[in-house]
């Protein structure tokens, strides 16, 4: 399926032309997902309460109202909360992230380009934030107004969607916008101190991300995982991405972003006659999916090794861990550490970034997320074309376990699509 084909990549396009200063609150994957393919979206606990006092003080015409209410409550909450952290003032540029697997690489790579040092800031949380600036409660108050005078007119009920449900939009206002305006303020005041820098990394297209874009910021994109068609963008300036499906589509929807490709050379180390499990942290529902392939290695006496993702707190891997032939890993040190102390000629996940890092490796990747699953139609990267896909791909596997020239051809050709690049096979590292 090409893009323009994709329900979701054309919902999302449309709604990317949005102002930013409002595009930031259609900034919901998993209700542009569910939009575009005419579901009801999945919704936390706390979503479907703001759902309901949404829905509810809709009947009266004050759902902003209780949006602003609710904001300003938690605003001030904020300001309280600064007094139980230590202030530690910023040393270096700002990177923001998710603290993913990839990130200390990006660190890396922005300090680079910086020639300084980097902090590494963990947007899950507002305490890396608080850490380094205490934000006076007027200033966040302005920021608030600011927000509300930008989205009051386009939340009226009585105006057109634009393309999600008003209650979605309202919801996420009323859970987000106390953040998202203080973050506003955190950033404006963090360009006023001496020594600021006016670029900022960030590891996703969050609500941080665009406030800082908001208050005059230039963002640098700094791609750590796949990208989903369900993503919006705030204004990058520039985009650094790891392979070249992703940076095509953020080119698409961000016409004006510098946009790069940084992919790590193809690599061709001596593989062993063993594979390796990249365990994933989500949806442990679908974690038997692996099953087949495991019970297909070892019936070929193959050893298996899974590592576990790092924020794996399932109890999935434990029946596994007396199976003859399976090894369990916690997940310590870099992945590419870990390919590179097992040197496997197969590695099978789900749907991560470690599929293209085995390309990258010279390792045969391995999918077992079915085409129909969400990630297959929501994910940028096409992981299936690049991977063999399980159980279909079976007979294909065994020829290139018994075949090494063959692996070789299949990983160059793979890389080559992966980063727009041709590699001779001479060449392979």
């Amino acid at each position: 399926m090409t893009a323009k084909d994709n329900p979701i990549e054309v919902l999302a396009a449309r709604l990317q032309v949005l102002p930013s200063n409002i595009r930031w609150l259609y900034a919901q994957e998993r209700v542009i997902w569910a939009t575009a393919l005419g579901y009801q979206p999945e919704r936390g606990p706390w979503s479907r309460v703001a759902d309901c006092l949404v829905r509810l003080s809709s009947r009266l015409g004050l759902a902003r109202n209780l949006a602003a209410i609710a904001n300003l409550c938690l605003v001030v909450a904020i300001y309280a909360r600064q007094s139980l952290v230590r202030r530690v003032p910023a040393q270096g540029a700002l990177l923001l992230g998710i603290k993913a697997l990839r990130e200390p690489e990006l660190v890396r790579q922005f300090e680079a380009m910086q020639a300084r040092p980097v902090v590494h800031l963990d947007e899950r949380t507002l305490t890396d934030f608080l850490r380094l600036a205490h934000i006076p409660l007027s200033a966040m108050l302005r920021e608030m107004r600011s927000v509300w005078s930008e989205v009051w007119d386009h939340l009226d009920p009585s105006r057109p969607s634009a393309g999600l449900d008003k209650v979605y939009l309202l919801s996420f206002l009323l859970m987000h916008g106390h953040r998202f305006a203080h973050m506003r303020a955190w950033f404006r005041h963090y360009l006023s101190q001496p020594g600021a820098q006016s670029v900022v990394a960030a590891t996703s297209a969050s609500w941080f991300a665009y406030a800082a874009v908001a208050v005059g910021i230039e963002a640098v994109h700094m791609e750590h995982g796949f990208q989903r068609h369900s993503l919006l963008y705030p204004d990058f300036a520039r985009s650094i991405c790891f392979n070249g499906f992703d940076a095509e589509q953020i080119r698409r929807r961000l016409p004006e972003c510098a946009v790069t490709v940084v992919a790590e050379p193809l690599q061709r180390p001596a593989t062993r006659r063993v594979v390796v499990v990249a365990g994933i942290f989500w949806e442990p529902d679908g974690f038997d999916l692996i099953r087949p392939f495991i019970e297909w290695a070892l019936s070929h006496e193959l050893p298996v090794v899974v590592r576990k993702h790092p924020f794996d707190t399932s109890d999935y891997w434990d029946e596994w861990r007396d199976v003859a032939g399976v090894q369990i890993t916690d997940g310590e040190g870099s992945f590419a550490d870990f390919l590179d102390r097992f040197r496997p000629c197969m590695l099978a996940s789900w749907f991560s970034t470690a599929l293209f890092e085995a390309i990258v490796k010279g390792v045969v990747p391995v999918t077992v997320t079915p085409e129909s699953h969400e990630a297959a139609l929501d994910t940028v990267f096409p992981f299936r074309e690049l991977s063999l896909c399980w159980p279909e791909h079976e007979e294909i596997a065994q020829k290139l376990l018994d075949n090494d020239s063959l692996c070789v051809e299949f990983v160059a050709d793979n890389y080559a699509r992966a980063v727009g690049t041709r590699v001779a096979i001479g060449s392979i590292g």
